[in-house]
């Protein structure tokens, strides 16, 4: 059992240690979380609904017009689903892992003297350590947690929850086989997860802070504040788990 205000306060004392940085990787993932949709694609998608409405109640119709615009629909649809997909996949899962290795390492350096802080180059870490194995096992995670979602709700939260401190993991031991990497998370996690849970679940009031600033709060503060408590929260796990403390 950890405590959830020590585990916020340490949180809180990391983005003292290194702000900036923090800040520009907590934006840098931000930005590449929400650049998975090509843009001509998502306008498109936009306004052809509209598009194939009109011509469908105009006087004339001509239904080839309509059959050749919902075919482009659908295949813009794909096209979108298909880049976000791989974007995902080979670009923001891999930067994810180098940003869980730039967060562990600066809550590191709230125990340690003269520690190596994260750098901004850390994000891109995972590019050339082992990027096949990372993006294999990442993509796993986000399909396991994907189906959960998809058929019942709460075996997509259970899965969140499960493989929450993959990325850290994989930050530092990128060699892992999906089957040790996932049993890892298992272990580290286990009875761990209501915790989690209420752990996030005590940053909502931040989140809508952050929210009613016009994302001004949430990007400056919140979101740094976010990141680093779950690093902090691994920290401790893992130490645990590899019986360090």
């Amino acid at each position: 059992m950890w405590n959830r205000v020590a585990i916020k306060r340490r949180g809180r004392d990391a983005i003292q240690i290194n702000y900036w940085k923090t800040f520009f990787s907590s934006l840098l993932m931000l930005i590449f979380s929400g650049s998975t949709t090509v843009y001509f694609a998502s306008n498109a998608l936009d306004t052809l609904p509209t598009t194939i409405k009109e011509i469908s109640h105009a006087s004339t119709v001509d239904h080839k017009v309509i059959a050749v615009l919902v075919i482009l629909f659908i295949s813009l649809l794909m096209i979108s689903s298909f880049i976000k997909t791989m974007f995902a996949v080979f670009i923001k899962n891999p930067v994810q892992i180098g940003f869980s290795r730039f967060l562990y390492k600066t809550v590191q350096a709230t125990d340690i003297e003269d520690y190596n802080k994260g750098q901004i180059a850390d994000n891109f870490w995972a590019f050339d350590h082992n990027y096949l194995n990372i993006i294999k096992i990442m993509f796993i995670k986000g399909l396991l947690e994907t189906l959960g979602l998809i058929f019942f709700i709460l075996p997509g939260i259970y899965f969140f929850y499960e493989f929450r401190l993959l990325p850290y993991i994989l930050s530092e031991n990128p060699d892992l086989s999906v089957k040790e990497a996932l049993q890892t998370s298992h272990d580290m996690v286990k009875g761990h997860k209501k915790d989690f849970l209420f752990l996030d679940l005590s940053f909502i009031p931040w989140h809508i802070f952050g929210s009613i600033t016009f994302g001004i709060v949430e990007i400056i503060h919140v979101l740094p504040y976010h990141h680093l408590t779950t690093a902090e929260v691994y920290r401790v796990l893992s130490n645990k788990y590899y019986g360090e403390e």
